[in-house]
């Protein structure tokens, strides 16, 4: 009898072992593949975080104005960037460039080199007069507008219905970059040229 009762208990405790050794083993495996679930979720998650359209860099024209061409449909388009203005360049202001509207065109264009792959979303309202694009650009998940903004190189403007998405943060990028006097802030006789008070 007590033969029959520590073989019933070896039995028992190595069924108990081959189970759980099992359970491990098919946890185990599973656990890289859950994870790489997980990870493209996420990078598609972020992917999804901006609306737009691919479109490659061809030309800056100046600190809001670029020519981009869509890589799906290979069309070129003149982008004029929501929400801000930057300073006139080629003489465009009484037969004059303003200040930092050349230093706005050449930061922009370093940012943005030539063939660069950006994101245009577009804006509800998609053209202004001119049959430019109404849009917002962005590179490397960062809003190009409002990053223009937040350097000092251009102001907030031309906030209109329907195209105001982003405008509460784009003004708070400008009302910091006015206090600490970035670049076109600190030009009292442009900021009164855009009809302004100097900070």
């Amino acid at each position: 009898m007590r033969g029959i009762a520590v073989l019933l208990f070896v039995l028992f405790f190595s069924a108990v072992f081959v189970h759980f050794s099992e359970l491990g083993k098919s946890e185990s495996e599973s656990d890289p593949e859950d994870n790489k679930e997980t990870t493209l979720e996420e990078e598609q998650d972020d992917k999804e975080q901006i609306p737009g359209d691919r479109a490659v860099i061809k030309e800056i024209y100046d600190g809001d104005t670029i020519l981009v061409e869509f890589e799906e449909t290979k069309e070129t388009e003149v982008v004029r960037m929501l929400l801000i203005d930057t300073p006139e360049t080629a003489g465009k202001y009484k037969g004059q460039n303003q200040s930092f509207g050349i230093e706005a065109k050449e930061y922009l264009r370093r940012l943005l080199l030539k063939d660069y792959v950006v994101v245009v979303e577009r804006g509800e309202k998609e053209r202004d007069k001119y049959d430019r694009l109404l849009a917002h650009v962005w590179f490397q998940e960062e809003n190009i507008n409002k990053h223009m903004v937040s350097q000092g190189f251009a102001r907030v403007a031309y906030v209109e219905e329907p195209n105001t998405k982003y405008a509460d943060s784009f003004i708070k990028a400008e009302k910091k970059a006015k206090k600490e006097e970035l670049r076109i802030w600190s030009d009292d006789d442009l900021v009164k040229q855009w009809g302004g008070d100097a900070p």
